[in-house]
């Protein structure tokens, strides 16, 4: 991990700073004869999707201190970060309450489950006798 020194404070790669009046996330520090280019990229509305190179120390550089709170959000926007991290983690086919639970799974308690994830039945009918786990695939299937 590279250091830029900026005042007091070094900045890295990784960080947020300020520079020419609006927030950036520096991405690359490569150093060149006496200076170091930097690479930023936007970190606000108004520069979104910028991507700008400057060179220290003739541009500066305000390392901006992370903020450590929590942050509330809206369902929304909960829902929607949740969505995306489930659907990040593997195939659409996966069955990702399985892996996690807490319990021992035997094969035949998965067959319903998977049948419905892979879309070969959009209704199931669970008919085993007492004590095979038909909650345990009723609950994989909803979940």
């Amino acid at each position: 991990m590279q250091i830029l020194p900026s005042g007091r404070a070094g900045v890295r790669v990784g960080d947020r700073v300020r520079s020419r009046g609006q927030r950036w996330l520096v991405s690359t520090i490569e150093p060149f004869d006496d200076c170091l280019v930097v690479t930023l990229h936007g970190a606000e509305a108004e520069n979104d999707g910028v991507i700008t190179q400057l060179v220290s120390p003739a541009d500066r550089l305000e390392p901006i201190a992370a903020t450590r709170r929590l942050r509330i959000a809206g369902r929304t926007a909960w829902r929607r970060d949740c969505r995306t991290l489930l659907a990040s983690h593997g195939p659409p086919s996966m069955l990702r309450t399985a892996i996690t639970a807490r319990m021992q799974l035997l094969p035949y308690q998965l067959e319903p489950a998977l049948a419905m994830v892979r879309g070969l039945g959009s209704r199931v009918l669970i008919a085993d006798a007492v004590g095979l786990g038909k909650t345990v695939q009723a609950g994989l299937i909803v979940a």
